[in-house]
């Protein structure tokens, strides 16, 4: 957004100010209802908006609604296109006079007034949008410092965040929206080996909170014996840190990830094979071109065979650098702390996913694969081949946190954690099986 000194603001004024006066003066000898006067009518409107605005602009104590409802939206587009031709035609004829001519200088100060008239409606009209645009426009601003981007995310909650791929669903289930990442081939830090990727489906955010509490509330969810199989169950899950719907699902164990996927692949495929309901198969098949779909029988215990599931350490890799290894950051090889929320943003809590579209994957559009929460995977630490749920060896995660300095938070970086604990930081993200 454009801010203009108080010396710019007051020589716009007289500038614009002469013109409406010439404009009323040449109204007077036009005959009603014609173009001509019409035109003359409307230049006489657009210039007194701006004036007012102008006006505004240079009064400190103006409250920022003063201006509210004076004016429709169509009058102030009106009076955009009015004074934007204006501009134009001025901006034609300067080149015809001298330069430091008393015309040359007119003219510039005309286009200059002309120009913060322009500004300062679209300014205007940007207050027509919904509340819920204007805050995306912000989160698009790359100057949106750390503080106001958490404020964001939690009002856009509190008003309905209804961006794809964060809430549910009209059946309930959760709306995964997916990227598509690239085939390649994946070596992983400490020696630990080269390995061959193929192209797979991967969700744009981590699950969020409202997501992963459809698997707590439901009927056939959390509470359901055959989603622990071969799992360490816990009576009850854990305890969200920070319970608002758009954050990503936290204190979730690994275990308690593998249950979510296992429910939420037999809820797909019962929707896609058993349902009678013409809504709910119209509901499918039109997510069915991004949605995963079966290719193998459910086997339990074979996440390989299940329409979602989290990601291998390999996919995550490629995923988060978008198949280019040279992207120590998802967004690049530099470092840059306004991008993701990782320690240095000094906020010490989550945000509401997507709140960083400057740091998303380079070509990809995932994002907060780094910072926010660390990401568990299917993978086993110490063999990233082995992804057996009877193993309770230590589990992948990846990522870093908002709690997590920058180091973490590299694409590359492999550490590890035991699959029974929750902990604040560890949230999980899905990609599909069965492409």
């Amino acid at each position: 957004m454009t801010n203009f000194t108080a010396e710019e603001l007051e020589k716009a004024l007289p500038a614009i100010s002469s013109t409406l006066s010439k404009s009323e003066k040449v109204q007077l000898k036009l005959k009603a209802g014609t173009f001509q006067h019409t035109m003359t009518v409307q230049g006489i409107h657009a210039y007194n908006i701006a004036i007012e605005l102008i006006k505004r602009e240079l009064e400190a104590n103006t409250t920022e609604n003063s201006f509210e409802g004076k004016y429709t939206k169509e009058e102030l587009k009106k009076a955009l296109e009015t004074i934007t031709s204006a501009m134009s035609r001025v901006e034609k004829i300067q080149p015809k006079f001298k330069r430091g001519t008393s015309q040359h200088t007119l003219a510039a100060r005309r286009i200059k007034a002309f120009y913060i008239a322009t500004e300062l409606i679209n300014r205007e009209l940007k207050s027509f949008k919904s509340e819920f645009d204007r805050l995306m426009d912000e989160i698009n601003e790359p100057s949106t410092n750390h503080q106001r981007r958490a404020l964001i995310g939690d009002r856009l909650a509190e008003i309905g965040d209804n961006r794809p791929g964060i809430g549910l669903r009209t059946d309930g289930l959760p709306d995964i929206e997916w990227c598509d990442a690239p085939a390649g081939n994946v070596t992983l830090e400490e020696d630990a080996g080269t390995f061959e990727v193929q192209p797979f489906k991967i969700a744009r955010y981590p699950i969020t909170y409202i997501q992963y509490r459809a698997f707590l509330e439901a009927e056939d969810g959390y509470q359901k014996e055959q989603w622990w199989e071969g799992l360490k169950r816990q009576a009850k899950p854990g305890q969200q840190n920070r319970p608002t719907d758009n954050h990503p699902a936290e204190r979730v164990s690994w275990y308690e990830a593998m249950a979510f996927c296992r429910w939420l692949s037999w809820r797909l495929e019962t929707l896609q094979e058993v349902s009678t309901d013409a809504a709910e198969i119209k509901a499918f098949n039109l997510l069915k071109p991004t949605m995963c779909s079966k290719s193998k029988e459910l086997d339990l215990m074979d996440p390989m065979t299940w329409a979602v599931r989290l990601p291998t350490e390999c996919e995550w890799q490629q995923a988060a650098t978008g198949g280019n290894p040279g992207n120590i950051y998802p967004w690049g090889e530099a470092w840059d702390s306004t991008k993701t929320n990782t320690s240095e943003s000094g906020l010490s809590r989550t945000t509401a996913v997507g709140m960083y579209p400057q740091g998303m994957v380079r070509g990809l559009g995932i994002l907060d694969m780094s910072g926010n929460v660390v990401e568990w995977c299917l993978s086993v630490r110490n063999d990233p081949r082995n992804i057996n749920i009877n193993s309770s060896d230590p589990r992948v995660v990846r990522g870093g946190s908002w709690d997590g300095p920058r180091g973490y938070a590299r694409t590359a970086r492999r550490h590890d954690h035991s699959p029974a604990p929750r902990h604040y930081r560890f949230g999980f993200r899905l990609v599909c099986s069965g492409l």
